[in-house]
């Protein structure tokens, strides 16, 4: 089978589509740092700090 008679089915093409948007909302979201845990604090560690030179 090749790509494009794989995404012709509507099924296939929403989950890959609902899939990309999905990974890339959580990228974009670890990026921002407004993170609704932490596991530095939740295992005692000095949070890191990273700056990103934009």
């Amino acid at each position: 089978m090749q790509i494009n008679e794989i995404l012709k089915r509507r099924s296939v093409l929403l989950f890959v589509i609902l899939a990309g948007f999905f990974v890339a909302n959580t990228i974009v979201a670890e990026f921002v740092g407004s993170k609704i845990f932490s596991l530095e604090k939740l295992f005692g560690f000095a949070p890191l700090s990273m700056t990103f030179l934009v």
